[in-house]
């Protein structure tokens, strides 16, 4: 008989813990999980011809981080887009992967509200700026927004939708 009661004021007493305990707040990455297509254009540094870009990605999110991979095609080539960004309480960090070379770009980013906020710096080549990215999307959002620039051009606009 007292085991059974304790038994009731521990489920009790666990009851009331849940429903007073704030919940583990849902991760904005989270929710970007899917299949997104893009369209926009891009530039390569010193070029004034922007090329019309179309991308295909698929993201997929193990907590905390969220993986994505794709293609693009603009003007006859195909380039990768591969990265991934791990999220802790509201920061981003990760690494994104360039198109056209090996190089490896840190990611670091945050939330403010509804906003995600991501950027990314790849070191120039040589005789060339360092080229940054920004990555911004509103969270539940079914649009996200890649642009990059060299600090003084605008490098790149591709535009996802799912």
């Amino acid at each position: 008989m007292i085991e059974r009661r304790l038994t009731i004021a521990f489920a009790a007493t666990l009851g009331l813990l849940t429903a007073v305990l704030p919940a583990a707040a849902d991760p904005a990455l989270g929710t970007a999980t899917g299949r997104w297509a893009g369209k926009g254009w891009v530039k390569k540094p010193g070029d004034a011809a922007k090329q019309i870009v179309r991308c295909r990605i698929a993201s997929d999110f193990e907590a905390p981080r969220l993986s994505i991979d794709g293609k693009c095609a603009a003007s006859g080539t195909n380039f990768p887009v591969k990265g991934y960004i791990d999220e802790t309480s509201g920061r981003f960090t990760g690494r994104w992967y360039s198109p056209t070379s090996s190089a490896v770009a840190p990611v670091t980013g945050r939330a403010r509200g509804k906003t995600v906020a991501i950027s990314f710096t790849f070191p120039g080549k040589e005789g060339h700026k360092p080229v940054s990215g920004n990555l911004s999307w509103e969270k539940g959002s079914d649009e996200l927004v890649l642009t990059s620039t060299d600090g003084t051009n605008e490098l790149s606009r591709i535009v996802f939708e799912r």
